[in-house]
């Protein structure tokens, strides 16, 4: 995990949202705007969605995955953002998805640790903003050795990083994949 990173997150951030959840979960609450998969989540949840729009259910949210959320929200009236939000969900019968506040993975975290780092040279808000719509988590990294980037994601396995790499590519972004062991 780069420097910048640790230094922007507070170690005790984790422990801030852990206790968040377990309020909410305790009270019986979801927090509608963690109830969402979106590019890059992965897991049962998102098979589910997937075959709810009758497409092939691999459970990774790409690039198929968003044009079918896509082309059922224009369908259906709803906001044409590419994200399985609350009202998508519930529109797709799934709000068991949000009512049960298990969604596999947590679209808003950016995924750390790992030696692969997805990187895009610069610090622009735009593009920042751009690459926020594929990986939400995704940070300006200004003060890394290797001069300003923006880290779309540190993963463990150099495939995972090389097809997040690949999607934000394709969607015009200056995306490489860089180790920093």
């Amino acid at each position: 995990m780069s420097h910048s990173f640790r230094k922007f997150f507070p170690h005790k951030l984790w422990q801030v949202g852990l206790a968040i959840a377990v309020t909410f979960s305790a009270l019986g609450l979801t927090f509608p705007a963690l109830a969402l998969l979106r590019f890059g989540s992965e897991g049962r949840d998102v098979a589910e969605l997937q075959e709810a729009l009758g497409i092939p259910d691999d459970g990774i949210f790409g690039s198929d995955t968003e044009a079918a959320v896509l082309d059922f929200q224009r369908r259906n009236g709803l906001e044409e953002d590419g994200i399985a939000g609350a009202e998508t969900l519930r529109a797709l019968d799934l709000e068991y998805l949000i009512e049960r506040g298990e969604l596999a993975s947590n679209p808003g975290a950016l995924p750390t640790g790992g030696p692969y780092v997805v990187a895009i040279p610069g610090d622009d808000p735009a593009v920042l903003e751009r690459t926020q719509r594929f990986v939400a988590g995704a940070i300006s990294d200004e003060n890394s050795e290797r001069g300003s980037f923006i880290n779309a994601g540190e993963y463990f396995q150099r495939d995972t990083a090389e097809s997040v790499s690949r999607e934000l590519r394709d969607a015009g972004l200056p995306a490489r994949v860089e180790f920093i062991p």
